[in-house]
Parts: structure tokens; sequence; C-alpha cells
């Protein structure tokens, strides 16, 4: 494997949606809890998932299954990018505890591939977060996804 100069990490805090009378619509973020991942730029096209750590130690491996993979898939094909990246997520953010887990991994990872040299297109991170996180819930509802 061939990687190639471009490193970046971000984190994203923990949220809370169903706030008041305003359920899914009102949400706040809350620094109590964060991901971060870390990009690698990489010569071979793709998404791959490197070292997980914190909270948890194994995440799945397909695009389809996690929403910080799919939110970095969703960056490359936006961005035209011929070349891949590897994300090493390190999970602050309980999964399954209604702290927005899924969705702290997804934009973490947009961010962090944002800041990769060979990776950026500002353009289109909100495009590409929300592509990761609509497919990892539509998958997680029974919607055939891909």
């Amino acid at each position: 494997m061939t990687v190639l100069l471009g490193l970046a990490s971000a984190s994203a805090p923990a949220s809370i949606g169903n706030v008041g009378v305003g359920f899914d619509i009102l949400g706040q973020s809350f620094d109590a809890a964060r991901d971060l991942v870390t990009a690698q730029a990489e010569a071979e096209p793709g998404v791959r998932l490197g070292r997980v750590d914190g909270l948890v130690d194994a995440l799945p491996a397909a695009v389809g299954d996690n929403t910080a993979l799919a939110a970095a898939a969703s960056l490359l094909t936006a961005a035209g990018a011929p070349t891949g990246v590897r994300l090493s997520i390190r999970k602050g953010v309980p999964l399954s505890a209604g702290m927005g887990g899924s969705a702290a991994s997804a934009v973490a990872a947009v961010v962090a591939g944002l800041s990769v040299p060979q990776l950026a297109n500002r353009s289109e991170v909100a495009k590409a977060t929300m592509t990761g996180a609509k497919c990892f819930f539509m998958k997680k509802s029974g919607v055939k996804v891909g």
C-alpha cells in the first residue's frame, strides 16, 4: 500500500435531538463526549476502516454499515478524487445511547477528509455528511441501500 502525503484529524461532539416540543427538529450539541476521526490519504481508491478505539474496539468495515465510511465515500465521489482514504476512529460518543454517535462520526470523517489536501472540496460538506447518515439510518430501518 502506498500512502500519499495527507493526514488530518477532526472531532465532533455528541448531540441530543427531541428537545422539548421540537422533537427531531430541534437539537443541541454538547461537549461531554466527542468522536475523533483521522483521515489518511492513500493512493488506492476507496474508503477503508483503520484503527478503532475508545469506547469500542470494532466498528463495521462496510461502507453501507458505517456512517463515517459512508460520508467519506460520498465526499470522495463528490470531489472526484482519484485517491482513497483510510479512517481511524476514536469513539468517545456512546453507540445506541441517543447521543448522536453515528452523526458525530460522519461529521468528523467529512471534516477530516476535507482537511486532507488531495480530498478538499468544501462545497460538498453537508451533502456528503447527510448522505452518510441517511444511508446508515435507512439500512437500520430496513430500506435497501446501494
